[in-house]
């Protein structure tokens, strides 16, 4: 557990805007740094219960729209 929030930080640090305010853009983030494109879909927790997966290629982030 101890690596999961090292590694979290450090995630926070590299990517927090410079104010280090929230909310962290994180749609901005996942776009325009790391590259990963956001798919809002209607239904994805009522479909297969969960609130969003990575694509296999790890290009695609899919999020539930109401999430």
């Amino acid at each position: 557990m101890d690596l999961i929030r090292e590694k979290a930080e450090e995630f926070r640090q590299q990517y927090v805007h410079p104010v280090d305010l929230v909310p962290v853009p994180i749609e901005e983030i996942l776009e325009f740094d790391l590259g990963i494109a956001p798919w809002l879909i209607d239904g994805l927790l009522q479909k297969l219960d969960v609130d969003g997966f990575l694509s296999n290629d790890l290009q695609t982030l899919f999020i539930d729209k109401t999430v």
